[in-house]
């Protein structure tokens, strides 16, 4: 059971708040292993990986969003790059004991 909150436009249920357009995908909370596999394989490396998500954020800076919502998706997408930036720092710092 759903709940939605009109003061934040989240949707309040069993597995957490989230924000609105969540309701935009079919099934936001489903994973496929298979799919996942399928969308690695196009990225050799990490730098592929962030160039896509730079090349995302271009597009939804560009796009016809809701201010606030292409504000909240470049935000995501920068802090996305971020962690995948520090996780390459992290491993590469790594000194065996």
């Amino acid at each position: 059971m759903s709940t939605t909150d009109s003061a934040t436009g989240g949707i309040d249920n069993e597995f957490g708040t989230f924000p609105r357009y969540l309701n935009l995908a079919p099934d936001v909370f489903g994973f496929s292993y298979e799919e996942a596999l399928r969308l690695v394989s196009r990225f050799s490396n990490n730098a592929d990986l962030i160039h896509a998500l730079e090349t995302l954020m271009q597009a939804v800076a560009g796009s016809d969003l809701p201010e606030e919502q292409r504000e909240e998706l470049v935000q995501l997408i920068t802090e996305e790059t971020e962690v995948m930036s520090y996780a390459v720092v992290s491993r590469s710092c790594v000194v065996p004991i």
